[in-house]
């Protein structure tokens, strides 16, 4: 593998297919008109109907301690037919304003994709692989961790494993 260094910015760049290459003339639409057309297409259903959030949830909250804010992580169970808890939801909150918007993204994405069945222990690996760039923060408790989001990573693992 070869890199190459761009100091210019790019101005224009083209995607290569071998297979319509042998006769652009065929084309009777662009690339754009047909991803368009797969977007728009009602066959294809993009938009997975969530069913109605239930009434009930049990959760936990968990705190954050780290030297310029403390985060709450709230994991909602749901109770299954088998009376198995299953994370439903995850709400964050924060005493700070910077990074909320962040923070927010964070358990709404979460919260969607364990709706549609993913599990929490694949969504706090994910998280847990996130480092900050300046190194982190070690909590009161003596926990070191790689960034904020690594500690929600922990967090949820240490409701996973409740």
């Amino acid at each position: 593998m070869m890199t190459i260094k761009i100091n210019n910015g790019i101005v224009k760049f083209e995607l290569v297919n071998p297979e319509k290459e042998a006769r652009p003339e065929e084309r009777k639409t662009s690339d754009k008109e047909t991803t368009l057309k797969k977007e728009t297409s009602p066959e294809v259903n993009t938009h997975q109907e969530m069913p109605a959030r239930p009434a009930v949830l049990s959760g936990k909250t968990y705190e954050i301690h780290n030297q310029q804010q403390t985060v709450f992580i709230t994991i909602n169970d749901q109770l299954m037919a088998d009376d198995q808890q299953r994370p439903y939801e995850i709400l964050i909150n924060t005493s700070q304003a910077q990074g909320y918007s962040g923070l927010t993204a964070i358990a709404r994405l979460s919260s969607r994709l364990l709706q549609q069945g993913v599990a929490l222990a694949d969504i706090a690996d994910q998280l847990g692989d996130i480092f900050d760039p300046t190194g982190g923060f070690t909590e009161a408790s003596g926990e070191a961790h790689s960034s904020l989001v690594a500690a929600i990573a922990q967090r949820l693992k240490q409701h996973q494993a409740e």
